[in-house]
């Protein structure tokens, strides 16, 4: 039986193909011919072309056998064609579109950082100071949030026959900007405070003690250089009360005020938990 003017290759062709190419008959066209050669042999002219014309592949082919052999033949010539063609290939995925993987994303999420310090403040005479801090924020953001609480040792008040030892315990809260330039980091930081003033009387028949609340604002500026999750910085900090406050003798007009500002120098490292 002769076989009919076109050949269905569709089934035959497409387990032959790469499971991630798409279906080549609907960008391209295959036109088969079959060609009654003098010598009664059959002759399978096959063409490939894309869809602006331009041909794949050209070529004869003379086979012998039925219809089923000629679109086998031919289905396995296709999908040689249409492999080697860039065309019949799926577009690359860019891997910059990819979603992060969980350890990328951590690297831009919550960041938490703890220290200590120590140094002196030098208005009202010199007393050593210590404080211990958090720092909280976003690792790609320039702003973090700062909560320290600082301590202060005693200073003296000379005050009638005696004198009065007084400190400062504070807690402040305050927002800091912060940059970097290679492993140098530098910041700055203001907010609220809120300490406790402590006043003892010293060298008087009745040594009394006494605590005051105040309020007022804290600031700071540092700078530092990163080794790993350690920095190392120095720093200059000022507190500034709203109210001041006084040390009197009773029964006395004798008194002594504290001042109302502080300036300390001092030096710490800070640790980056995560």
């Amino acid at each position: 039986m002769p076989c009919p003017s076109s050949i269905d290759v569709n089934t035959r062709l497409q387990p032959l193909l790469p499971r991630t190419s798409q279906n080549p008959t609907d960008r391209h066209l295959a036109i088969l011919e079959i060609i009654e050669q003098p010598d009664a042999r059959k002759a399978l002219h096959l063409r490939l072309l894309r869809a602006d014309a331009s041909v794949i592949g050209d070529r004869q082919l003379f086979l012998a056998g039925d219809c089923q052999a000629m679109a086998e033949a031919a289905a396995v010539v296709i999908a040689a064609w249409e492999t080697e063609d860039p065309s019949a290939l799926p577009a690359p995925v860019a891997e910059s579109a990819a979603a992060p993987t969980p350890a990328q994303a951590s690297t831009s999420s919550f960041q938490l950082l703890g220290g200590v310090g120590a140094g002196a403040g030098f208005v009202g005479g010199m007393a050593l100071v210590g404080n211990v801090e958090a720092q909280m924020g976003r690792s790609d953001s320039r702003w973090r949030l700062r909560l320290s609480v600082m301590r202060e040792w005693d200073r003296r008040l000379g005050l009638g026959s005696g004198h009065a030892d007084w400190h400062h315990t504070m807690v402040s809260a305050g927002l800091v900007l912060h940059g970097a330039a290679g492993a140098w980091l530098g910041s700055v930081d203001l907010g609220p405070t809120i300490g406790w003033v402590t006043v003892q009387g010293v060298g008087f028949k009745d040594n009394l003690r006494s605590n005051s609340l105040e309020y007022g604002v804290a600031g700071g500026l540092r700078g530092g250089r990163r080794l790993g999750r350690w920095t190392l910085w120095v720093e200059g900090r000022a507190n500034g009360w709203l109210r001041g406050q006084r040390a009197m003798l009773t029964n006395t007009e004798s008194q002594a005020q504290m001042p109302q500002t502080d300036v300390s120098a001092g030096a710490g490292t800070t640790f980056r938990f995560y």
